[in-house]
Order: C-alpha cells, then structure tokens, then sequence
C-alpha cells in the first residue's frame, strides 16, 4: 500500500513538473525553463540611397571662358557625406556621391577671391542629372593682386555723365547732359532705347516721350527698380521717373519735378519752394523715401531730400542741409563748420551712417560721419580720406597712401560690397582708381590709392552688386561717347 501511494505521489510531481515545463503561468517558474518561441530577425532596410557622378567645370566668361582652378566645392541637400573636393587646374571637377532619388542638390563653390555660382542638380530615379555643367565664376574687383581689362559696350550715342545700374542688373541707365536725354542700356548686347526726354532743354512733366529737360547729369535708381531720379544741372532741379519695370518705350513712363524751382540759390524747406545750386551727383536711401544730393557751384553744400517715394510734386518733399556752409573750400570737421568745393558724387553705406563725397575741384575724397542720427549739421562730422596731393598713379604703379595721392579732376564714385574700397573716375585725369581701407579711415594717411585702368575721359562709375562687374560712362571732352565695362582677372 505505502508502494502504491509513493509511486502516486512521483506520478503526480512528473506531472506537475511536465505542466510547468509547457508554460502555464500558474507555475513557479523556479521549477522550469521558460524556452519562447524564437522570433526571426527582421532583413535589414534597403539603402534609399543612389550613386550619382557630377561633372563641370568653373570658368570666367567675362575673360573667354578662362578657367578658375582651386575653387573649393561643398554639396547640401539630401546627400550622405562628401569627400571635400577642389577643381582642377583646368577649373574641371568630378564629384561621386550617394544622394536621395527625385531630389535636387546644390554645389557651392567658394575661392578667397571669387564669388562663384551655386550649381543646382536635379537627381532623377536611376541616378541620372540634369544641370548646367558649366558654373560661372567671376573675380572680384576689390581683390588685392588682380588685373583689369577694359571693353566698351556703348560708344559714339549719347554725351554720358552719371549712370545707375538696375536691381536685377539687366539695365543701365544714363545721363545724357548735352542731349537732355535719359538713356535704357541693355547690360546684354549693349542696345540703347531713350527712356525719357524729347532732346529739347525744358522742364515739361508729363509723359517720357513728352517731358523736357534741362542737362541731365546724375541719376539713381530705387531699390525696387521702378523709379528713377534725376539730377538737372542747369536747371537745379531733381525730377522723378516712374514706370520703369513695364516700361517698352518712352511713352510708358512718367516724369515729375519732386524739387526745385528752376531758379538756382539755397533755400530749404519745401521742395517745390526749395533752391538748389547746379546740381549733379545723387544717391538713395535703402527705404527709397530719401536722397542726397550735392549743390557744385556758388554754395556748395550737401542736401538731403526726404519723402521722395510717394511725392509726385515738391510739394511733397522736404530738403535740408546736412554738411557745407556755403563757402567754396576744403576745411573739415563738423557739418556745419566743414566746407566743400564741387562735391560732384555720393556713395552711401548700408548702415546709411556714413556718406563718401568725391569732389571735382577739391580733388578730395570726403567722409561724412554720424549720418543716421543726426538732426542738424553740427552733427555729422566731415574728415579728408585721399586727395591732396602731389603723386599722381599710373596704371601698374604701387599704392600711394591717400595724403599723398593727386586726383585730377573726379567725377564719379561707387563702393565696393564691403565698404572697404571706392572706385573713382577721373573727368580730366582720364584714370579709373582704386582707394582701399576705407572704413575706418580717418584721414589719408590710412588709405592707399592704385589706378587700374585709363584713357578716357570717365564721368560716372558704378558697380554690380557682387562687384564683379564695373560700368564707367565717358564725355565727349576728354574721351569718346562710351559706356566702357570692367572686369578683373588674377592673371
């Protein structure tokens, strides 16, 4: 009997034992091995991504295609990691890369002294691109060691003094003082269209194939690229052409008088009651609702116009004084002690704090200071950067320092795109220079002067905004009928 029941009692703890053994989770799992099914491991995801080859080359059209080497490439968008890569001496480059299918990747390409195009590439399904294999890359005109070459664009049209370049760069515009024309130049191929004027001197408003002026000689363009303002000479006026982004011809834009009367003096205040002293030079602030002018001749001071954006007449514009005391000379110091002779043309910073004046007779380069907050003249402060000198540079000649330098005769200015460099040409000099730090100058002995191109008689100057590109108009006087273009080269 006690046989029995022992052999009961082992039956039953196999039992127990073989329960726990299948996973019951009414077992103590002290008492078995808990052996789950085994779950498979997953094949790894597929790569998303594609193998694609790009290839091109970077090169200066300005100067027959000549090729920039050593330009280094960098590449955003939906890429996995890129070795770093340079083109070759031959500006040639090839790039392998793994890179998302039905996407779009940019190559940036940067040198020291370039400002190079983005390359956008449009990757396809299997790998395949679509782009412009071709990547223009231009030479900054402000670069140290470079080399300039002069071609003409324009020539044998029109008796040019100031000009302005378009925001999108399609478009020069010049002015016409013995033809009492304003000029639409196409920066392309160099086809010229009058914009406005009839080729009589007067002062009719009205219509651009209507309207009349009198000598013509400074001219900016605003920011948005519709309207143009002009500065009359003999007429001491400062007109306003609006239209111009539709404009076809001459009939599709409208011309206005924003300020002056006709008669020359100096009287601010209302701009159809104001009286300006032989205008030339002018230049535009960033909201486009101001500029600042120069009067040349019997009381030469620095004007500021303000309320031009929406003004249609004078009677919506208010002019004041910002430097000069009327008194022909070259003294510096405040805006209402400094005097000026000739200040011919502006050049405005981006903070619109500061205002460089080139003056014709002075031959001086000024910096005015202290623009932006001023309320009154004896705010700004007027110092001397270049000019004055004795030493006159030739093309190929080192920098002279600015307290030495001679100018003969300047005419236009503009300022390169790190406000470190003005460019000026010369009316009777017949030389395009260079005056580099700027800045921070405070007077000549800080500044350095190069001239870099010469022959003509250059009137206006100005830049593109990458400044790779640089537009010099030239008088009948001391030169041709021209519009001349300027490019550089490390070569």
């Amino acid at each position: 009997m006690q046989k029995q029941i022992l052999a009961v009692i082992i039956l039953f703890l196999f039992a127990f034992i073989a329960g726990c053994s299948g996973g019951s989770t009414n077992c103590n799992q002290t008492y078995g091995v808990y052996n789950p099914t085994p779950i498979p491991t997953p094949d790894p995801t597929p790569d998303p991504f594609i193998t694609a080859v790009i290839t091109g080359s970077v090169v200066n059209p300005l100067l027959d295609n000549e090729p920039i080497n050593d330009a280094v490439i960098t590449v955003s968008g939906d890429v996995k990691s890129v070795a770093k890569n340079v083109t070759a001496a031959d500006g040639s480059f090839s790039i392998k890369l793994k890179v998302l299918p039905e996407s779009v990747v940019t190559l940036s390409f940067t040198k020291d002294k370039y400002t190079i195009d983005d390359l956008a590439v449009n990757v396809g399904s299997d790998g395949t691109v679509t782009y412009d294999n071709t990547v223009c890359g231009y030479v900054l005109l402000h670069a140290s060691g470079v080399k300039y070459i002069t071609d003409t664009i324009v020539s044998g049209i029109a008796d040019f003094c100031g000009a302005t370049l378009s925001p999108d760069e399609k478009f020069l515009y010049a002015a016409d003082e013995l033809g009492c024309k304003i000029w639409r130049i196409d920066t392309s191929n160099g086809e010229c269209i009058v914009i406005a004027g009839t080729g009589s001197s007067g002062g009719n408003d009205g219509s651009g194939d209507q309207a009349t002026l009198t000598n013509p000689v400074g001219v900016a363009v605003s920011h948005g690229g519709d309207t143009l303002y002009v500065t009359e000479w003999s007429a001491s006026k400062v007109r306003k052409i609006t239209g111009l982004l539709t404009a076809q011809t001459s009939s599709d834009v409208t011309v206005y008088t924003i300020a002056g009367t006709g008669t020359q003096g100096y009287v601010d205040g209302a701009g159809d009651t104001a009286r300006f002293s032989f205008l030339l030079g002018i230049t535009i602030c960033k909201d486009d609702d101001a500029l600042y002018i120069g009067d040349c001749i019997s009381a030469p001071r620095i004007r500021k116009i303000t309320g031009v954006k929406d003004a249609i007449s004078g009677a919506n514009t208010v002019v004041s004084t910002i430097a000069g005391t009327g008194t022909a000379g070259a003294a510096d110091g405040s805006g209402s002690t400094a005097t000026f002779r000739r200040p011919y043309d502006f050049a405005l910073t981006s903070n619109e704090d500061t205002l460089y004046v080139a003056e014709n007779e002075n031959n001086r380069l000024r910096k005015i200071t202290g623009l932006k907050d001023a309320a009154a003249p004896a705010q700004v402060t007027v110092t001397t950067i270049a000019g004055g000198g004795l030493n006159e540079p030739i093309v190929g000649d080192p920098e002279i320092a600015g307290n030495t330098v001679r100018f003969n005769f300047l005419a236009g200015v503009a300022l390169s795109n790190d406000e470190n460099t003005l460019f000026t040409a010369e009316e009777t000099g017949r030389k395009i220079k260079r005056t580099d730090k700027v800045k921070d100058a405070v007077n000549g002995t800080q500044t350095r002067v190069t001239a870099i191109a010469s022959g003509q008689g250059f009137w206006g100057v100005r830049l593109n905004k990458r400044n790779t590109i640089m537009y010099a108009t030239s008088r009948e006087s001391n030169g041709s009928k021209a519009i001349f273009r300027i490019v550089a080269s490390d070569n």
